[in-house]
Order: C-alpha cells, then structure tokens, then sequence
C-alpha cells in the first residue's frame, strides 16, 4: 500500500474549510432580507431611478452562484482527501479558473481600476494586484504538485495499472 501525501491532504482540508466558510457566508446572504440595503441605494444624479428589486434579484443570483461553485469546491476538497481520481482533475480545474479571475485582480491593479476612482480605491486596485499575483503564484504551485507522478500514482484506481 502506497503512503497517502501529507500535500494532497492539507489541500484538501484546506479547500474543505475556505468552501464551508464560503457556503455559511453564502447561506447568510441567500436569507437575509435585503430590503433596507436596497432602499439605501444612492440615485444616480441623471434623476434615473435605481429599480430596488432588480438590485435584489441580482444580488440573490450572484450570491446562488458563488454558492454552486463553493458547494464544487467542497466536493472536491472532500474527493481529495479521499483519493478520488475525478477529485484531482477538478481540484485542477477549479485552480486554474481561481488563476484567471486573479488575473482580473491583477489587470485591475496594473490599469489602475474604471476612470472615476477615488486615489484610496486605486490604492486598493495596487495591493488587489500584489493579492492576485500571490493567489496565482499558490495555485500554480498546488497545479504542479497535483500533476507531480508521486500524487497521481496516489489517484489510481485500485483495479487500474500505472501508466508509463
């Protein structure tokens, strides 16, 4: 029997534990009314009016999407730690799409974020730049290490040999 990686099982716990925290986090948001934060909407100043209920129904459709993609998440972390074959690809998948939205991070960072924004908002833009490249730098590590032949060797089926 082949030694089970300590890497495979920290990744897996730690995704397990980001997706749970996400899905509560999520949960709170589906349920709660969102009625005051949208009569709290500011007007734009062109006397058009902000519809508050399509503001809601946005919000809810956003927040029900975060919440499939942490409930993938979490299934995947879980297949990790389990040693499922599936678990592996789509642990991979879900990292190179968390690359690409930090790349978003980093373009927002590097042009300085839409014309308008205050000089503390573009601050911000600057050290959402330094977070996505460290995010990208972690993923990129954790895709490497999931495609290393050790960890894929950990993933094989029982009734399947080791391809050469």
């Amino acid at each position: 029997m082949q030694q089970r990686s300590i890497f495979v099982t920290v990744v897996g716990w730690v995704f397990a534990g980001l997706a749970i925290l996400g899905l509560v986090n999520c949960l709170m948001f589906l349920f709660m009314p969102l009625d005051k934060l949208a009569a709290q909407l500011p007007q734009p100043p062109d006397g058009a009016q902000a519809d508050p209920a399509l503001f809601i129904n946005v919000m809810r459709g956003v927040f029900f999407f975060i919440f499939v993609v942490l409930t993938w998440v979490l299934l995947s972390a879980v297949g990790l730690i389990m040693r499922k074959p599936w678990a592996r690809v789509s642990m991979i998948v879900l990292l190179v799409i968390g690359i690409l939205w930090n790349l978003l991070y980093v373009l927002i960072g590097v042009t300085g974020g839409p014309a308008g924004m205050g000089a503390m908002l573009q601050g911000m833009g600057g050290t959402l730049a330094v977070m996505g490249l460290i995010f990208i730098a972690v993923f990129a590590g954790v895709i490497q290490m999931l495609r290393t032949d050790k960890v894929r060797r950990e993933f094989l089926s029982k009734g399947s040999a080791p391809k050469s």
